[in-house]
Parts: C-alpha cells; structure tokens; sequence
C-alpha cells in the first residue's frame, strides 16, 4: 500500500517594475516559485512566504511533487517550527533519493575545476 499524499503545493508569485523600455513604457518582470509542503510545516511555510511574496496560494489537493512522497525536507532557520534548522533526507532506496544522487553527480561534473564544487551525494551520505 503506497503512503497517503499530505503534501500540499504552494506556489508563490511576485511582479517588480524592471524598467523602462525606449518607449517610455514600464517593464514588469513576474516571479515564481512552486514548492511542496509537509502539512506539520505548512502554516510556519505559508507565514515565511507572505513576508517576502506578493502572492502566495496553496493547492485545495494533495500534491507531492516531483520528487513525491518519498523527497527530502528541510525546514530553514527562520520558520517559527520545533524542527527549523533540519534537513530530513529523501527514504533510503527510493526513487527520490536515487534522482537526488543522479542531480547532485550531474552537478558535480558540471562544476568541476571550480574553486568550490558542491556534491550532493556528500550530503546524503554525511
């Protein structure tokens, strides 16, 4: 039996003036980020949100991303939470944690020679 979906998508949405084109004509350029909530988190996610988003909206459904149920977690610093400042990694052996190593080799090759490569496979095994 697959676990029950909880996760919720939250998709946050800002417009900022860019400029003016030769016309004299304003410029706006749109922003967003879509993310994919624990429910125990969503209140605490939805706060942080609004203080840096114009707009931010929660999916009605039950939606676990692309990554789904199984995706790693973290909960930064800032959120008013019990857990803020933890990193729950992706199930070990799932799907997820097999397309988070892929990423994070693919990452590596492309930033190899740099003065400071990141692998995320070091995270999942550290």
């Amino acid at each position: 039996m697959a676990p029950e979906i909880t996760k919720r998508r939250v998709t946050m949405r800002s417009t900022v003036v860019a400029g003016v084109n030769d016309e004299g004509k304003t410029l706006y350029q749109d922003f967003q980020a879509v993310d994919f909530v624990r429910p125990d988190i969503l209140d605490a996610y939805v706060a942080d949100a609004r203080t840096r988003w114009q707009h931010v909206e929660v999916s009605d459904e039950p939606d676990a991303g692309p990554l789904g149920y199984d995706g790693p977690t973290f909960i930064p610093d800032s959120f008013d939470h019990a857990d803020a400042g933890t990193y729950f990694p992706p199930t070990s052996g799932s799907d997820a944690e097999a397309q988070l190593v892929k990423a994070g080799d693919a990452a590596a090759i492309a930033t190899e020679g740099s003065d400071n490569p990141v692998r995320l496979t070091d995270i999942l095994e550290g």
